[in-house]
């Protein structure tokens, strides 16, 4: 239920839009047949009941989704409805308010504020139309003893009733009053039967339905009273249209005399009566209008209806002919991949005038220009442009890709607030049309720098702003975080086995088994730091997998100094075992704490004789090779060292 009232919130706040352009839109065609106004409320009913949307270069309907679906599960509360004048200072608002009454709240607060609030509006829905219903029955007891008018077809003589009504849905019927004249039964007759042929007693039960269904928003009620007023005097103007002899003044009349008896009971299914005074000004002052009147009015309706009844689009790269986005594919970890800086102003504030603008065009999206100014960052086409982040201001902008499909997403730190502000980070996916928002208000701020080609996430305490947080930024299956760098965190599910070699004084431990879900090919030797002073803390060997160039064999590892917080990985004992010479080796320092690496050096190799693809072993080492190379020996390394030192301890208590 609360899905579902989410999208009838989200298809009434769009359609608010909508009825106040045909509100205004039919103050323009005041002078046109009532007709041409009456069919733009049919666009309004759409909007209000159909949930798909119709993809449209010509619309002038800024969002469909004012209230995006993810709001609801995550620590925030926006809107986004296309126009950023709107956008920035309500969200400022709901920041504010939001946080000085449910920031503190347990996790899930919203979610069960809007399920609550889905149950009170199915209560009003059940409740509006429990009162039809009741409405109906009570007409229903004013027809006791209705006779049907002779010579006429599905036409009632009722006793009780003030004014003429058709009433029924699959066959309807007319409902004449008893005491109607029977001169004035023919254009009486003819109205009703008008609203019959144009299918009216349809349009009015589906406008009554979806004032229950939005019954929350009161536009929806102007927009019900409205158009009853346009269907009632266009029906008029037909008449009008259609007798052969001047009836305004005899209709008139009618309109009056049967306004005075009282109104019918509201209901779905039963019409008629409506505004007796603006219809009666608008039966004596109508004349026939022009041709060209009507066929300028029949343009505007036309090009008015295309516009509201569908929704921008535009052709965006990686979406299919719709303008829908493809389908994200399963959530799969991904290592950090590189990032690119393209706008900076926390770092690099020299680089444009603080009013200005950057545009950029990325390879995977060769017909798009993105456009960052200091409020928002757009997608621009040929026929479209789209708010992807909005902030007040937004300070830096980075392409990078972390969910590994090949294409780049949008990374931005902005402010938001007003009376309380706060920094985020927020996310947009182009390929997929999908937005992610990283903050804790008042508790957290957050914002984006690059660190070497690494896209890197700051978390600072919001009171006292010191850091508590930093290293590469990451996608989860929830949205963003800051990468764990731990061992633990990238290597679970490891499984060892340790044998230790008590012959002599070496005592080395031979280790087997799996790191990360990966068997050790081969397995791995740890040595004590007697055996090797260079490296204090053991030194490790172990079969590799390939790196780059396919090349297996064997790598050696330690750890850089006694913090234990990077490890150097070299592949001399590769170099040393090919049949090679000369042969250049790698040792690469990776640091654990973000995993990345800050040094690669090639030894023992004339890079001006010798090509490096064919005489360094192996021939390249990916970032990626190396940090997954020395997270795999910092786990060997640690848990061989307690081995070790555990072992140690309980041979000098015996």
């Amino acid at each position: 239920m609360r899905d579902l009232f989410l999208t009838v919130l989200n298809m009434s706040l769009t359609a608010s839009y909508i009825i106040v352009v045909v509100a205004l839109a039919r103050l323009a065609l005041r002078k046109a047949p009532r007709v041409f106004s009456y069919v733009l409320w049919a666009v309004v009913l759409f909007r209000l009941l159909c949930p798909f949307t119709i993809p449209s270069p010509v619309s002038v309907v800024p969002s469909s989704q004012p209230i995006p679906p993810e709001v609801v599960e995550s620590n925030k509360f926006y809107i986004d409805s296309g126009v950023p004048a709107i956008d920035a200072p309500v969200n400022d608002y709901l920041g504010d308010h939001y946080f000085e009454g449910v920031a503190l709240a347990p996790t899930g607060f919203k979610a069960d504020v809007l399920k609550n609030a889905a149950v009170i509006w199915a209560a009003g829905a059940a409740l509006l139309l429990g009162y039809s219903l009741v409405s109906l029955l009570r007409l229903r007891r004013k027809l006791v003893g209705w006779t049907p008018l002779e010579g006429e077809k599905n036409v009632c003589l009722a006793d009780h009733i003030p004014s003429p009504f058709v009433l029924g849905l699959v066959r309807p019927k007319i409902y004449l009053p008893s005491g109607l004249g029977a001169d004035e039964r023919d254009y009486i007759l003819l109205h009703e039967r008008t609203h019959i042929r144009r299918g009216d007693h349809i349009f009015r039960a589906l406008a009554w339905l979806a004032v229950a269904a939005h019954w929350f928003n009161p536009l929806v009620w102007l927009a019900f009273h409205l158009a009853g007023k346009d269907m009632e005097m266009s029906c008029d103007e037909a008449v009008l249209r259609k007798m052969g002899r001047d009836v305004r003044a005899d209709y008139s009349a009618s309109l009056l005399r049967m306004s005075q008896g009282g109104r019918l009971p509201a209901g779905p299914l039963a019409f008629g009566d409506g505004n007796p005074k603006s219809r009666i000004k608008n039966v004596l002052g109508w004349k026939k209008p022009a041709l060209w009147v009507a066929a300028a009015a029949l343009i505007a309706v036309v090009c008015a209806g295309a516009a509201l009844a569908t929704d921008k689009t535009g052709p965006l790269i990686g979406h299919d002919a719709a303008g829908d986005s493809p389908k994200p594919p399963p959530f799969v970890y991904h290592a950090p991949g590189p990032a690119e800086r393209w706008v900076d102003y926390l770092e690099h504030p020299e680089e444009m005038p603080w009013d200005g603008s950057a545009e950029i065009q990325l390879p995977e999206y060769p017909d798009v220009t993105f456009r960052w100014t200091p409020d928002e960052v757009s997608a621009i086409t040929d026929s479209d442009d789209l708010m992807l982040l909005w902030g007040m201001p937004v300070w830096n902008a980075y392409f990078c890709d972390l969910d590994g499909d090949g294409y780049r997403e949008l990374y931005a730190t902005v402010n938001v607030g007003s009376g309380m502000i706060d920094s985020r980070i927020r996310m947009f996916n182009y390929r997929y049309l999908s937005f992610c928002e990283w903050e804790d208000r008042g508790v957290h701020d957050y914002s984006l720098r690059m660190e070497g080609d690494q896209l890197w996430a700051v978390e600072r305490d919001y009171q006292t702003g010191e850091v508590t947080r930093e290293g590469p930024l990451e996608r989860t299956e929830t949205g963003l975080d800051i990468r764990d760098a731990s061992v633990e965190a990238i290597l679970p599910g490891t499984n060892l086995t340790f044998t230790l070699d008590t012959q002599g004084e070496e005592h080395s431990i031979r280790i087997k088994g799996s790191v990360g879900g990966e068997p050790l090919a081969g397995g791995a030797l740890w040595s004590p730091p007697h055996l090797f002073p260079e490296y204090p803390c053991g030194w490790l060997s172990m079969a590799y997998p390939a790196f780059d160039d396919g090349v297996e064999g064997h790598i050696t590892a330690g750890w850089t100094d006694e913090s234990r917080t990077s490890v150097m990985i070299s592949t001399q004992r590769m170099a040393a075992l090919s049949s090679q010479s000369p042969a250049g080796y790698w040792t690469v320092t990776v640091a654990l704490d973000g995993g990345r690496v800050t040094e690669r050096v090639l030894h023992d190799l004339d890079e001006q004789k010798y090509p490096i693809d064919q005489y360094a072993h192996p021939g390249g080492i990916s970032d990626e090779d190396a940090v997954k190379a020395a997270f795999t020996a910092a786990k060997l390394l640690t848990a061989a060292e307690d081995y070790y030192w555990n072992w140690t301890a309980e041979q000098a208590q015996s």
